[in-house]
């Protein structure tokens, strides 16, 4: 997944004369925390929110230059999107603006990662979700992608990460569903999978 599939594109901007009084304004109208400041297409810097709460109210005649932050992290539009979220949480700032060849073209922010990972993992889905662990097995997901083909299921997410605390152990979250799905959980015990988590929705009467 690449930063421009999930980034805000054109976003809202200022130029560096703007008042800040109006920067603020069009922050508060749009519920924005942040706000790139552009010249031709070109990023001078960003305005935030927190610049403009200890603003003293004598300075909102100012330009938006006086105050903008012109050291900023950007991303390309098309890096991964985990290297978005490596850098945001490295430098521990919640946005970043999208820049291709010299011109603003995006702003990524920590809300759009969130509803990236929501969207992944498939949040409220009505779908069964296991959770299981691939310690010692270089063969598990071949030999689970048969046994989902044998039970008849469809696959709607995989994910593997490895666990913070112990690096060399890797788990594995799926989403499947089909009407044989807590025989394809009861399979897995059968087989030795170590199954973690098992969530599986009911519907309601």
């Amino acid at each position: 997944m690449f930063v421009r599939l999930w980034m805000t594109e054109n976003p809202l901007t200022v130029g560096p004369k703007e008042r800040l009084g109006k920067v603020k304004e069009l922050m508060e109208i749009n519920e924005i925390r942040r706000i790139p400041v552009v010249q031709e297409g070109n990023l001078l810097g960003l305005v935030t929110e927190g610049d403009l709460r200890i603003l003293p109210p004598e300075r909102l005649m100012s330009p938006a230059s006086e105050i903008m932050v012109t050291e900023v992290l950007t991303i390309s539009p098309y890096a991964p999107l985990e290297d978005a979220v490596h850098i945001m949480r490295s430098n521990k700032v919640g946005s970043l603006p999208v820049v291709h060849e010299e011109k603003l073209v995006g702003i990524i922010t920590d809300s759009d990662l969130f509803h990236a990972i929501e969207t992944f993992m498939e949040a409220g889905a009505d779908s069964a979700r296991l959770t299981f662990d691939l310690e010692g097995s270089k063969t598990a997901l071949v030999l689970l992608g048969k046994l989902v083909e044998e039970f008849d299921l469809e696959v709607d997410n995989l994910v593997l990460h490895r666990r913070m605390a112990n690096p060399g152990r890797k788990i594995a979250a799926m989403r499947v569903r089909g009407d044989r799905v807590e025989e394809f959980v009861e399979r897995l015990w059968t087989d030795g999978y170590r199954v973690l988590q098992v969530e599986i929705p009911h519907p309601h009467p």
